[in-house]
Protein backbone atom coordinates (compact mmCIF):
# COMPACT_ATOMS: atom_id res chain seq x y z
CA UNK A 1 0.00 0.00 0.00
CA UNK A 2 2.02 3.45 -1.15
CA UNK A 3 1.12 6.37 0.32
CA UNK A 4 0.08 9.14 -2.38
CA UNK A 5 0.05 12.08 0.12
CA UNK A 6 2.27 13.04 2.94
CA UNK A 7 -0.26 13.02 5.64
CA UNK A 8 1.36 12.47 8.76
CA UNK A 9 -0.04 9.70 11.29
CA UNK A 10 0.40 9.68 15.53
CA UNK A 11 -0.11 6.79 17.41
CA UNK A 12 -0.46 5.92 21.46
CA UNK A 13 2.39 3.23 21.96
CA UNK A 14 3.85 1.91 25.24
CA UNK A 15 5.71 4.96 25.46
CA UNK A 16 2.99 7.78 25.03
CA UNK A 17 2.17 9.34 21.90
CA UNK A 18 4.33 8.61 18.71
CA UNK A 19 4.53 10.55 15.30
CA UNK A 20 4.76 12.26 13.15
CA UNK A 21 5.14 8.80 10.46
CA UNK A 22 4.26 8.27 7.01
CA UNK A 23 1.48 6.01 5.85
CA UNK A 24 3.62 3.22 5.06
CA UNK A 25 5.37 3.20 8.36
CA UNK A 26 1.93 3.09 10.29
CA UNK A 27 1.19 -0.20 7.92
CA UNK A 28 4.71 -1.51 8.68
CA UNK A 29 4.03 -1.27 12.13
CA UNK A 30 0.79 -2.49 12.21
CA UNK A 31 2.52 -5.89 10.04
CA UNK A 32 4.89 -5.67 12.62
CA UNK A 33 2.19 -6.00 15.37
CA UNK A 34 3.57 -2.83 17.10
CA UNK A 35 0.35 -1.09 16.26
CA UNK A 36 -2.20 -4.10 17.24
CA UNK A 37 -6.45 -3.31 16.57
CA UNK A 38 -6.91 -1.24 20.06
CA UNK A 39 -4.00 1.14 19.32
CA UNK A 40 -5.37 4.26 18.98
CA UNK A 41 -3.83 6.62 15.72
CA UNK A 42 -4.31 9.15 14.47
CA UNK A 43 -3.94 11.98 11.20
CA UNK A 44 -5.15 15.34 9.79
CA UNK A 45 -8.58 15.13 9.13
CA UNK A 46 -9.79 12.84 11.83
CA UNK A 47 -12.19 14.15 14.55
CA UNK A 48 -10.59 12.30 17.58
CA UNK A 49 -8.05 9.19 18.51
CA UNK A 50 -9.39 5.95 16.90
CA UNK A 51 -8.45 2.53 17.41
CA UNK A 52 -6.58 1.30 14.77
CA UNK A 53 -8.95 -1.31 13.30
CA UNK A 54 -11.63 1.37 12.96
CA UNK A 55 -9.46 3.58 10.13
CA UNK A 56 -10.77 3.23 6.50
CA UNK A 57 -6.83 3.28 5.83
CA UNK A 58 -5.77 0.55 7.62
CA UNK A 59 -8.66 -1.99 7.79
CA UNK A 60 -7.35 -3.56 4.58
CA UNK A 61 -3.75 -4.38 6.57
CA UNK A 62 -5.71 -6.00 9.03
CA UNK A 63 -7.59 -8.00 7.29
CA UNK A 64 -4.15 -9.14 4.93
CA UNK A 65 -2.23 -9.72 8.26
CA UNK A 66 -5.85 -11.80 9.87
CA UNK A 67 -5.30 -13.75 6.56
CA UNK A 68 -2.06 -14.66 7.15
CA UNK A 69 -1.94 -15.43 10.21
CA UNK A 70 -2.09 -19.29 11.15
CA UNK A 71 -4.74 -20.30 14.05
CA UNK A 72 -2.23 -21.01 16.90
CA UNK A 73 -1.78 -24.83 17.77
CA UNK A 74 -3.15 -26.23 20.59
CA UNK A 75 -0.75 -26.83 23.59
CA UNK A 76 -0.95 -30.28 25.82
CA UNK A 77 -1.10 -29.44 29.25
CA UNK A 78 -0.96 -32.13 31.52
CA UNK A 79 -3.00 -32.66 33.66
CA UNK A 80 -1.35 -31.39 37.13
CA UNK A 81 -2.39 -32.54 40.55
CA UNK A 82 -3.86 -29.75 42.65
CA UNK A 83 -2.22 -30.22 45.94
CA UNK A 84 -4.99 -33.15 46.56
CA UNK A 85 -7.69 -31.24 45.04
CA UNK A 86 -10.01 -32.79 42.66
CA UNK A 87 -10.23 -28.90 40.36
CA UNK A 88 -7.33 -26.04 40.20
CA UNK A 89 -7.72 -23.12 42.23
CA UNK A 90 -10.08 -20.09 41.69
CA UNK A 91 -8.02 -16.73 41.91
CA UNK A 92 -10.65 -14.05 43.19
CA UNK A 93 -11.47 -12.61 40.38
CA UNK A 94 -13.85 -15.65 39.33
CA UNK A 95 -11.93 -17.84 37.05
CA UNK A 96 -9.37 -20.92 36.88
CA UNK A 97 -5.77 -19.83 37.36
CA UNK A 98 -3.47 -20.85 34.45
CA UNK A 99 -0.16 -22.52 34.77
CA UNK A 100 2.18 -19.72 33.97
CA UNK A 101 4.79 -20.43 31.44
CA UNK A 102 8.46 -18.86 32.16
CA UNK A 103 10.29 -16.84 29.25
CA UNK A 104 12.77 -14.19 30.21
CA UNK A 105 11.02 -11.53 30.95
CA UNK A 106 11.69 -7.83 31.64
CA UNK A 107 9.01 -5.72 33.37
CA UNK A 108 7.78 -2.38 32.45
CA UNK A 109 5.03 -0.11 33.52
CA UNK A 110 2.58 -1.64 31.40
CA UNK A 111 3.37 -5.09 32.47
CA UNK A 112 5.67 -7.84 31.11
CA UNK A 113 7.48 -8.10 27.53
CA UNK A 114 8.95 -11.32 26.27
CA UNK A 115 11.55 -9.38 23.87
CA UNK A 116 11.88 -12.54 21.63
CA UNK A 117 8.34 -12.07 20.36
CA UNK A 118 8.88 -8.40 19.46
CA UNK A 119 9.49 -7.18 16.17
CA UNK A 120 12.90 -5.95 15.04
CA UNK A 121 14.40 -2.33 15.25
CA UNK A 122 16.80 -1.17 12.06
CA UNK A 123 18.93 0.30 15.58
CA UNK A 124 21.97 -0.98 16.76
CA UNK A 125 22.09 -0.88 20.45
CA UNK A 126 26.09 -0.07 20.33
CA UNK A 127 26.26 2.57 17.75
CA UNK A 128 22.78 3.98 20.07
CA UNK A 129 25.39 3.95 22.94
CA UNK A 130 28.88 5.14 21.18
CA UNK A 131 26.63 8.21 19.73
CA UNK A 132 25.13 9.45 22.76
CA UNK A 133 28.90 9.22 24.77
CA UNK A 134 30.04 12.02 21.60
CA UNK A 135 26.94 14.24 21.56
CA UNK A 136 24.35 14.18 24.70
CA UNK A 137 21.34 13.31 23.77
CA UNK A 138 21.57 12.26 20.13
CA UNK A 139 22.22 8.56 20.84
CA UNK A 140 18.53 8.62 22.50
CA UNK A 141 17.54 10.87 19.54
CA UNK A 142 18.70 7.79 17.12
CA UNK A 143 16.64 5.22 18.82
CA UNK A 144 13.75 7.12 18.58
CA UNK A 145 13.35 9.03 22.19
CA UNK A 146 13.05 12.08 20.88
CA UNK A 147 12.17 13.92 24.16
CA UNK A 148 14.37 12.87 26.11
CA UNK A 149 17.38 13.53 23.79
CA UNK A 150 16.25 16.88 23.25
CA UNK A 151 16.37 17.37 26.99
CA UNK A 152 19.55 16.05 27.04
CA UNK A 153 21.05 18.02 24.61
CA UNK A 154 19.84 21.33 25.78
CA UNK A 155 20.73 21.00 29.38
CA UNK A 156 24.69 19.49 28.81
CA UNK A 157 25.59 23.00 28.24
CA UNK A 158 23.29 24.89 30.78
CA UNK A 159 23.99 23.23 33.70
CA UNK A 160 26.35 20.27 32.95
CA UNK A 161 23.34 17.80 34.38
CA UNK A 162 22.71 16.88 31.31
CA UNK A 163 26.14 15.87 29.97
CA UNK A 164 26.63 13.69 33.16
CA UNK A 165 23.38 12.14 32.75
CA UNK A 166 23.94 11.78 28.89
CA UNK A 167 27.35 10.30 29.78
CA UNK A 168 25.84 7.84 32.24
CA UNK A 169 22.95 7.29 29.86
CA UNK A 170 25.31 6.45 27.03
CA UNK A 171 27.16 3.92 29.53
CA UNK A 172 23.82 1.91 30.47
CA UNK A 173 22.78 1.57 26.76
CA UNK A 174 26.36 -0.16 26.19
CA UNK A 175 25.76 -2.29 29.08
CA UNK A 176 22.49 -3.61 27.33
CA UNK A 177 19.72 -1.66 29.49
CA UNK A 178 18.18 -0.68 26.58
CA UNK A 179 16.18 -3.46 24.89
CA UNK A 180 13.94 -1.50 22.41
CA UNK A 181 13.34 1.46 20.47
CA UNK A 182 11.14 4.73 20.72
CA UNK A 183 8.80 2.57 18.64
CA UNK A 184 8.73 -0.75 20.94
CA UNK A 185 10.88 -2.59 18.93
CA UNK A 186 14.13 -5.23 19.98
CA UNK A 187 17.35 -3.39 19.28
CA UNK A 188 19.85 -5.03 17.59
CA UNK A 189 23.23 -5.68 19.58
Amino acid sequence: MASVSSVEWFYIGHFGRLGPLTEDQVVELVRDGVIEKKTYVWRAGMPDWSHADTVLELIPTFREIHSLTPPPEPVATPSPSFGGYSSPPISPYGSYQQPMAYAPLQTYAHGPINFASLPRSDKNRLIAGIVQLIIPGSGRMYLGYWAQGFVQLLTAPICGVGFIWSVVDGIAMLCGSTKVDGYGRALND
